[in-house]
């Protein structure tokens, strides 16, 4: 592959540049300038003392770090049914506002391919983001999803009121980069694998939003697995 690509995007004060994937320009890597804003699950995250993050934890489900280079974290979820963890960044440091460009993405794998629940993206605080095998966000929130399912959803809601694509690509055991992109003016773009899949405008929410990731077991109450290899946010004020 070749060197990260780059261009300039206006915020509030100036200029900023953004580092991209060569693959897409909507996969963002960095980005540097007085209106950026940004996070980044870190090596050594601390799981634990909901100092970095809130941990709803259903079961005896567990998150490890350090699992093998190059990955932040491993989700493991008990061998019982509904068994699951609802991680979330403290505090709500992201909005999807007027000229306020956003992108989100993380790298994921998980160990079968329709036995989990799982959700990964931007939600408003709330500690039971998948129940009874359904999104049962409270507020707001975007980002991807499968329910027990190879369908991969490319989702956005606020207040129960929803808007969903299933992306041509299905869930198996390799990794894949679930992606979205705010352009600032009302429109989401969802990625898999860095190929666009959806483009939704309604229903996009304003409220603030937090990374979150959730994984559950499902009703046949096998262990479940989700490896993180990377998870970020990104942002021009």
């Amino acid at each position: 592959m070749g060197a990260p690509k780059s261009r300039m995007i206006a915020g509030a004060t100036g200029d900023n540049l953004v580092f991209y994937d060569e693959a897409s320009e909507a996969s963002w890597i960095d980005a540097i300038g007085r209106d950026v804003r940004k996070w980044e699950m870190r090596y050594g995250s601390d799981f634990t003392t909901a100092c970095e993050y809130t941990a709803t934890v259903i079961g005896a489900d567990t998150i490890a770090q350090g699992i093998v280079a190059g990955r932040r974290a491993l989700i493991t979820t008990a061998a019982a049914a509904n068994s699951g963890l609802n991680l979330q960044v403290v505090g709500t440091p992201f909005q999807l506002a007027a000229n306020k460009p956003l992108y989100f993405g993380a790298k994921l794998d998980f160990n079968t391919a329709d036995g989990n629940d799982f959700f990964v993206g931007l939600a408003s605080t709330d500690t039971a983001i998948i129940a009874a095998h359904a999104i049962d966000i409270a507020a707001s929130a975007a980002g991807w999803y499968a329910l027990s399912s190879t369908a991969l959803v490319a989702y956005n809601e606020i207040h129960a009121n929803s808007v969903t694509t299933t992306a041509s690509e299905v869930l198996d055991t390799s990794a894949h980069v679930f992606e979205f992109l705010y352009n600032g003016s009302g429109t989401l773009s969802f990625y898999l694998d860095r190929v666009l899949m959806a483009t939704h405008t309604t229903y996009v929410p304003t409220v603030v939003l937090t990374p979150s990731i959730v994984l559950q077991s499902s009703a046949t109450g096998a262990a479940e697995t989700c490896a993180i290899d990377w998870m970020r946010c990104i942002q021009i004020v």
